[in-house]
């Protein structure tokens, strides 16, 4: 991702290399020494733009992230500020799949199956029901008109 934002900005064409395991042990290690640059006169105010700063370190997490099993990416950030934005990241994590989970299973193939085998089923019973007070009308209808033919086509 990196690679082809820097290419789209440069308007050079890069080629795509994927991250090799001490390469990409160097770049996670890089946010564990970043944080967010403070006020000379207030210490409590953060002079960067907190949420692009915390963009870019999104990023770098995001493109490392594939490379390096999570549990060390983990070890790496652990007690800094990019280890707290990697935590707040698996925990967005966790609140979206669980929705997507559901959604996933309620659109399989075989559950779509299910529920529209269950719409014919209620609609057959529906349509039998209709039908049967349809019979019972009309053979109401038929004593108390005798003199009517009877149907062409008896059930």
């Amino acid at each position: 991702m990196v690679i082809r934002e820097r290419s789209s900005t440069t308007g050079k064409r890069t080629q795509r290399r994927h991250l090799d395991g001490k390469s990409a042990r160097a770049i996670a290690e890089a946010p564990a020494r970043v944080e967010p640059v403070q006020s000379s006169t207030d210490p409590d105010h953060e002079v960067t733009d907190s949420y692009k700063y915390e963009e870019a370190v999104r990023l770098v997490i995001h493109d490392v992230w594939s490379v390096l099993v999570p549990f060390q990416l983990g070890t790496m950030l652990d007690n800094t500020w990019a280890g707290n934005v990697l935590g707040r990241m698996q925990s967005h994590e966790r609140q979206v799949e669980e929705p997507r989970a559901q959604r996933s299973a309620y659109e399989s193939p075989a559950r779509v199956a299910e529920r529209r085998e269950e719409k014919r089923r209620q609609r057959r019973g529906l349509h039998e029901q209709r039908l049967a007070l349809k019979n019972e009308r009309d053979r109401l209808w038929r004593l108390a008109h005798p003199e009517t033919p009877p149907p062409r086509n008896p059930e």
